[in-house]
């Protein structure tokens, strides 16, 4: 009895103090989340767990929340009013920067972000940058307008950066179920309707549908896409327009590199651009690199009426391919491509730049295959 009882006591000893951790744990870790009603609030928040319980009205010019790693459900409501003027910050959005955040049913409307006399700007009207993040049901709507050298700007956030991945790991970033209708006017830099720059990422049933202004590198959707990132079932349908010296400009991607991928995704805005006899023009890609190949097209389709450009490297699906990555691709057989430098024709292929003819009567089946009616 007296060696039970000391057993007894030297077992209290270790598993008392370990109850109480765990006890103390969960009254941090599984308590309430925080519910935000207002833009004081919003301004204040921390690596919590947030919820939103009504509609926030944002006071004007804004200062980018400058980082956040916490949860933010937004369960549906709207936060308006977003304005941002020539803020200091060298990146802009509602948030300056989100890293290992989960951030979700948020919408964010009537947003505008003007930027001047600053370079090397990243701006999103969610975030300038996302770092490992989590977000999924967001939708933004608004403009951004620069009138000096931004680096990354897209229309929900101007870098998205993952972690590198490992054999058979699955992404750590991810953007699902997320649209951005943004107005995008800027000088040379890269541009896209979504984000600017994708690197490590998966993008899963997304939406860019605003026009997208710009020179350098300039996509629909995105304007680099590099690093093992992903995008499926996704699209794009804002008109392109890159003035100047582009390099590359495409209806849904600027330049895809880096073993990165686009599956089952379509574009349906023209391309036009001028200035640049040396730059790639397509109606769903730019340019096609070989760098980190192999770099890959699969099932996806532009519906663009215009493709307008000068030099050699102007394609009704994709400008430039420095390798054979397009697999089974279409263009609109209505596709107009004007080229202000006569070049030999190629000939449509489902593999080619041009891609294969699409006519009429074979919209409806390509539409199934791409679900662009979900």
């Amino acid at each position: 009895m007296v060696i039970y009882m000391k057993k007894m006591k030297m077992l209290g000893k270790i598993v008392l103090p370990t109850l109480l951790l765990f006890i103390c744990y969960q009254s941090v870790y599984a308590s309430e989340p925080i519910p935000i009603s207002a833009p004081e609030q919003l301004a204040n928040i921390k690596d919590e767990s947030y919820i939103l319980v009504a509609d926030i009205v944002l006071p004007p010019d804004w200062t980018p929340i400058e980082i956040f790693s916490g949860i933010l459900d937004g369960q549906g409501h709207t936060i308006s009013g977003l304005s941002i003027n020539n803020n200091p910050s060298t990146s802009q959005g509602l948030f300056a920067k989100i890293e290992n955040a989960n951030i979700s049913n948020v919408i964010i409307k009537d947003a505008s972000i003007n930027i001047t006399g600053k370079n090397e700007i990243k701006a999103g009207l969610l975030a300038g940058e996302a770092i490992n993040c989590q977000i999924s049901n967001i939708s933004v709507s608004g403009s951004i307008s620069s009138t000096d050298a931004g680096k990354y700007i897209g229309g929900l956030v101007g870098h998205i950066l993952g972690t590198p991945l490992t054999t058979n790991a699955n992404h750590i970033s991810e953007f699902i179920n997320s649209s951005s209708h943004v107005k995008i006017t800027g000088a040379p830099g890269i541009t896209g309707g979504f984000a600017g720059k994708i690197e490590y990422t998966l993008t899963k049933n997304c939406v860019a549908l605003g026009e997208v202004h710009g020179q350098g590198i300039t996509g629909g959707f995105v304007g680099i896409l590099l690093n093992n990132s992903r995008i499926i079932y996704s699209h794009a349908k804002g008109d392109i327009f890159s003035l100047g010296n582009q390099s590359a400009a495409g209806g849904f991607i600027g330049k895809i590199t880096d073993t990165a991928s686009v599956e089952f995704s379509y574009s349906t805005g023209s391309v036009i651009t001028s200035g640049s006899p040396e730059g790639a023009v397509g109606g769903f890609a730019g340019i096609i690199s070989d760098i980190g190949a192999p770099n890959t097209l699969t099932h996806c389709v532009t519906f663009a009426s215009w493709i307008v450009g000068e030099g050699e490297h102007v394609k009704r699906f994709a400008g430039r391919t420095d390798h054979n990555g397009i697999n089974g691709c279409y263009a609109y057989l209505g596709s107009m491509v004007i080229n202000k430098k006569a070049i030999a024709h190629v000939l449509p292929s489902a593999y080619g730049p041009d891609g294969a003819d699409m006519s009429t009567s074979q919209i409806e089946e390509i539409t199934k295959l791409l679900k662009l009616n979900d």
